[in-house]
């Protein structure tokens, strides 16, 4: 998928500069990690946010950083939107999820403690034409398939505005 740099040193919000990911494209890895804090109802915590980035040219440059800055600005809600709703997909499709809160599913599901990534925000500048903005938080997760039927190391969580649209995923029914 992406090449992890470990001497990738994080940025902060305040030095992230969206241009140079037309540079780190040639290098096929348009990734900076972003010093952040998880602001949710249901989870606090300072983590490392991979920002990825793809197609961004100088003739989309303002449309992007409009979106990159209205995702990373309202961050903690969008996210927490789009986990709740997977929370909620997961209780539809076993009622055995439904046995553990949407606390638990917050700490226990997010895997702070990855070593490649905990969450990734995606772009991809070539799906922001119409001015919508389209993203994509990649989690990495702690795959306890027997609690949460997640059988997969991450999900992907696929949003347009403050709507999730999409997800991928590998489940399993919790026996």
């Amino acid at each position: 998928m992406y090449k992890y740099l470990d001497d990738c040193e994080p940025v902060s919000l305040k030095e992230l500069d969206i241009r140079q990911f037309i540079m780190l494209q040639e290098s096929d890895n348009p990734l900076v990690k972003i010093r952040f804090f998880l602001d949710t109802a249901y989870l606090k915590r300072d983590f490392i946010l991979d920002l990825v980035i793809w197609n961004l040219s100088e003739d989309n440059l303002e449309q992007t950083k409009k979106v990159v800055y209205y995702v990373l600005n309202n961050f903690g809600k969008l996210f927490e939107t789009g986990w709740t709703a997977l929370y909620y997909y997961l209780c539809g499709v076993d009622s055995n999820v439904k046995e553990h809160t949407m606390q638990e599913f917050f700490v226990e599901q997010v895997d702070f403690e990855n070593p490649y990534y905990t969450i990734q925000l995606e772009m991809n500048c070539d799906h922001l034409e119409d001015g919508q903005a389209r993203y994509c938080f990649v989690v990495a997760t702690a795959c306890d398939y027997r609690k949460w039927m997640i059988a997969d190391d991450n999900m992907r969580v696929y949003m347009t505005g403050k709507r999730l649209v999409g997800l991928t995923m590998t489940m399993m029914t919790a026996k």
